[in-house]
């Protein structure tokens, strides 16, 4: 207010730190001591991230003895959704609970591996999670194998060739494994025109095509 033309800068020299507790299944459990401005996402990548028991989807933040909040890393990485994340204090405690129901998906998507289920629910969300179906796909048809408990597994075939919703209203559940398959490959719409034409070789047919019509097209 006094000196209208003062231009100034501000250096932070030094910043304060915290003590925090990492517990449950975490690679490196216990006590850390971390920046002021770290975030449960730094904490768990110094602790290692969740073991194989892990949960990706149930991790804790307490403070006080309450909950404030709730992690699901999967929004990270398959989507880069930040908003979850919180300032920690000191005291702070993150707790990685045991893995949760999961899936497994193989074929041709996008990111085939095994998924630990949450808010999914249809065979639509876990392909979401999955990256989509691939382009080289067979979509006729996807393989659900399920675990019957004392009996043999059950296979169940899930298609979309007259049920465009046939994804979203086939229920998975947890053990679950998804396979998408491979395309036909071998092409279906070709002839082949050998001899004395000016270009031999393979061309595209469609329904009520003629001879003259295909010679032609191999310049005669």
């Amino acid at each position: 207010e006094k000196f209208e033309h003062f231009k100034g800068q501000v250096t932070l020299s030094k910043v304060r730190t915290l003590q925090i507790f990492a517990t449950g299944e975490m690679e490196k459990p216990g006590a850390m001591v971390v920046s002021a401005l770290s975030t449960p996402l730094h904490a768990l990548y110094r602790a290692g991230g969740p073991t194989s028991r892990g949960s990706m989807r149930n991790i804790k933040v307490w403070r006080n003895s309450k909950v404030i909040a709730q992690l699901d890393l999967y929004k990270y990485f398959l989507s880069g959704d930040m908003s979850q994340e919180i300032t920690l204090e000191s005291g702070d405690t993150i707790f990685v609970g045991t893995v949760g129901p999961r899936v497994d998906v193989k074929g041709e998507v996008i990111r085939p591996a095994k998924f630990e289920l949450a808010n999914e629910k249809t065979l639509a969300d876990v392909l979401a999670m999955a990256g989509g179906i691939d382009s080289d796909a067979y979509t006729r048809r996807v393989k659900v194998y399920r675990w019957q408990g004392t009996e043999r597994r059950m296979i169940l075939d899930v298609g979309t060739a007259h049920d465009s919703k046939a994804f979203s209203e086939f229920a998975v559940i947890g053990g679950d494994e998804i396979e998408v398959e491979k395309a036909i490959e071998e092409v279906g719409n070709v002839v082949t025109i050998e001899g004395p034409v000016q270009k031999p070789g393979e061309y595209s047919v469609v329904r009520g095509s003629t001879v003259r019509q295909m010679i032609d097209r191999a310049g005669g």
